[in-house]
């Protein structure tokens, strides 16, 4: 009985890394396609996502570069996840997508208020 046991708790021990290691997997890659999703509207806005970024401005332009940019700006997102202090570790990598993608959001928004005016 005792084998068994401990074949169970070992199981059970797998099944909840794996369930872990898929929703950290989730998280990233729901970020990441947010990221990417934001990136294709400000190319079709004709504006970059830095051009309402306070510590960064851009002039806005009626051409930003358009599709040409996005790899740049996911370039830059490379560099950020290659400083963190560990990024090998996904939910390091999962709680920076996530805040870049509510940054994202936020400038999306104020670019669409700025088009609005």
């Amino acid at each position: 009985a005792s084998h068994l046991n401990v074949f169970f708790f070992a199981r059970v021990s797998w099944l909840q890394a794996a369930l872990k290691a898929l929703r950290l997997s989730l998280q990233i890659v729901g970020a990441f396609h947010d990221v990417v999703a934001y990136l294709l509207a400000f190319a079709q806005l004709g504006n970059s996502p830095s051009s309402f970024c306070a510590l960064n401005p851009e002039p806005l332009t009626p051409d930003w570069g358009g599709t040409g940019r996005i790899g740049t700006e996911l370039q830059e997102i490379q560099r950020m996840i290659d400083s963190l202090q560990n990024p090998q570790d996904p939910s390091e990598v999962a709680q920076l997508l996530a805040a870049h993608r509510d940054i994202m959001f936020l400038q999306f928004d104020a670019a669409i208020r700025y088009r609005l005016r």
